[in-house]
């Protein structure tokens, strides 16, 4: 080696502005490095390697800092930062490191010659824990789902359960019960007649029970060395853990919808005969823990007050026209009390007795729980049903009829077909908004067409309540940064209504707006530097460039509506995840999510996911574009224990169209 200095340089270098080492790497005294080990779970934080010698004094090092190499078993390779000590290395946070694995570290000066054979670091993946913030108990309280922060390896322990047991599933779904839970846990759900444990996903265990739970609170604990994280090489069984999961319906804004109460029955009744009266109940949680009252107001005999009040724990109420005074108004009021809530509703049903032989009369509709807000553009259906007594005899022809007495209801007088229908179609925007009105339905027998009975149904519809719906129910978009054109649409069918829209866009990790990408171009240095412009902001349709956005992020796209015409009337801001990855990527596109096919399923901003009804058929839509051609679409799950069923529709060379399917029993409680 030979060092020189220009001659023309008339500055004379100090003399320690360049020192050189010379050193014997087979004699280097390094021994061991600290930590050995490490977990997956920190691979998104640095690494301090520091160097073991036996002889400080002697280690046959220079004292310069140093660099680690670090190779992975994939073959993938990193250099490290300088370290803080004079002999340490600061391994970068790296995706490499999230897989179980022994990795060989070496020590270099400049990245490129390695300094002795190197060291094994062992990074290990911890057990999955409950992640109580997700578990609860659910809304029928007969199953208690249990979440776990990743993917657990069912394999190894199906496995070591049917080592001892014939491959019969109900001796499997209990064992696994007596595998995972301690004895005081089983216990105590012996008291609500434990049925099973069943993995619903790798991530998502379900105990059932045949008896409602009846405490507000339960604590699961786990048995240790039973529960190892799937999918990795060098994995930790867990230690013993619990945890406190409570019920969904505990906390009032986790209820999915408020409860709701009716009474369904005739107005109008025949002179004699049996009929009933029917209330009907609808929450969360069903039944459970709720108290059920009749009452009846009115020219009450004291036998018909007795009568209902040795009722009144009941749901359904068998009467007797005998017990009413003709002509005479009664009032009935069924009431349900919510322990849970500490509250109590009511619906309250008018009747009176003819003095006449009629029908008995019962409307029907798809809105019977009336508590449901009804919308001017809504579509109802109400379905006639009638009973004649046994009382009138002989069988005679029976009619039916639809009317209204209001003039700004849109009715079809003219048209006989569905007047005489014993369904009535009321089509969105029949019946003005804020506007109180009535569909009455009228019977006779034979040609006694003056002794008539009628049930009325009073329909007070709403305004339309302005929702955004960027996408069509799209969830979540995936792109490239050289994707080319995104483009999101907003889906609005509302008649007779001017909307004005307003995009917005935010860093998920900053929480601040959108800046625009200035390292995409270097023409245009001079424009506004938030993404989402003012003009852009009230277009009805979204359209961005791809490399607008920065590589390697994850955004929320926002869209809110105003009613034009009306200031004080606007929609819920609805969102869009949007992770934009670097290069020439397809653009994919994630959801709406139907039940059945057919029933539109929302986000449910509490629990950021969709709550889906267990054992519905699930059927999850989406597609894939780019401008250069999409080759195939394939579905792909790290916690779904199933094979997944999807169809492709490839609909030209540059768009795929995609269906996933999952049918029910194949999962509980909730879809991620």
């Amino acid at each position: 080696m030979g060092l020189g200095f220009r001659s023309n340089v008339l500055i004379t270098p100090p003399k320690d502005l360049l020192q050189l080492y010379v050193f014997d790497s087979n004699t280097v005294n390094l021994t061991a490095i600290k930590p050995q080990q490490s977990l997956t779970n920190e691979s998104d934080l640095p690494l301090m390697i520091k160097f073991i010698t036996t002889d400080d004094e002697n280690q046959g090092l220079p004292p310069t800092p140093i660099r680690c190499q670090i190779q992975y078993e994939n073959g993938e390779r990193e250099l490290s930062d300088f370290g803080q000590d004079q002999y340490s290395c600061r391994l970068k946070e790296s995706k490499f490191r999230l897989k179980s694995q022994i990795m060989r570290i070496y020590p270099t000066f400049d990245g490129v010659n390695l300094i002795g054979p190197g060291f094994s670091h062992l990074i290990q993946a911890p057990a999955p824990k409950i992640f109580s913030l997700s578990s609860f108990i659910s809304e029928d309280s007969l199953s208690i789902i249990v979440n776990f922060d990743k993917s657990v390896n069912i394999e190894f322990i199906e496995n070591h359960i049917r080592e001892n047991v014939d491959d019969d599933e109900d001796d499997v779904a209990m064992l696994m019960c007596d595998y995972l839970l301690t004895v005081s846990t089983i216990e105590q759900l012996s008291l609500f007649e434990l049925e099973s444990c069943k993995w619903a996903t790798r991530t998502q265990f379900i105990i059932s029970i045949l008896k409602p739970f009846s405490s507000d609170v339960i604590e699961i604990q786990l048995k240790p060395q039973v529960l190892s994280e799937q999918g990795q090489k060098y994995s930790l069984f867990n230690e013993a853990s619990s945890a406190n999961i409570s019920k969904l319906s505990n906390h009032l804004n986790w209820w999915s919808y408020e409860p709701m109460i009716a009474i369904i029955g005739p107005n109008e009744v025949s002179f004699c005969g049996i009929f009933s009266l029917i209330g009907q109940f609808s929450s969360p949680r069903g039944t459970t823990d709720v108290d059920f009252e009749w009452k009846v107001s009115g020219e009450v005999t004291t036998d018909l007050r007795q009568y209902v009040r040795n009722q009144r724990k009941s749901t359904n109420l068998l009467l007797n026209a005998e017990m009413f005074d003709i002509n005479t108004e009664y009032t009935f009021t069924f009431s349900a009390f919510i322990h849970a809530r500490r509250q109590s509703i009511e619906a309250v049903h008018t009747l009176i007795r003819l003095e006449y032989e009629t029908p008995n009369l019962i409307i029907y509709s798809t809105n019977v729980l009336n508590n449901i807000p009804i919308h001017e553009n809504d579509h109802i259906v109400l379905f006639a049903d009638f009973n004649i007594p046994d009382c009138i005899h002989p069988p005679q022809l029976t009619t039916l009829y639809w009317a209204t007495n209001d003039p700004l209801v849109l009715f079809p007088i003219k048209q006989s077909v569905k007047r005489y229908s014993s369904i009535y179609h009321i089509e969105p925007y029949a019946i003005p908004s804020d506007h109180l009105t009535s569909i009455t339905l009228n019977a006779h027998i034979g040609f006694f067409v003056n002794q008539t009975s009628k049930a009325t149904f009073w329909i007070k519809s709403m305004p339309i309540q302005l929702k955004a719906n960027p996408a069509n129910g799209i969830n979540r978009i995936t792109i490239g940064t050289k994707s080319g054109l995104l483009t999101i649409p907003s889906n609005n069918n509302i008649r007779q209504k001017r909307l004005v829209y307003q995009w917005s866009c935010h860093d998920t990790k900053s929480a601040q707006p959108c800046y625009y990408n200035f390292l995409s171009t270097t023409n245009d240095l001079h424009r506004n530097p938030l993404l989402i412009t003012r003009e852009i902001q009230t277009q009805n349709v979204l359209v961005l460039n791809s490399s607008s956005f920065q590589p390697n992020n994850q955004y929320l796209i926002g869209l809110q509506v105003f009613d034009a015409n009306n200031s004080h009337s606007s929609s819920e801001t609805e969102y869009i995840l949007l992770n934009v990855v670097d290069g020439i990527k397809p653009q994919v596109f994630v959801g709406p999510v139907y039940i059945n096919g057919e029933f539109f399923v929302p986000y449910n901003t509490h629990f950021s996911t969709f709550i889906i009804p267990s054992g519905s058929n699930i059927v999850i839509k989406g597609k894939a574009y780019l401008r250069t051609g999409v080759k195939n679409v394939i579905w792909k799950s790290p916690t779904f224990r199933y094979p997944l069923l999807w169809t492709n529709d490839r609909i030209n060379d540059q768009e795929i169209h995609t269906e996933l399917y999952l049918y029910g029993g194949m999962y509980c409680i909730h879809y991620q």
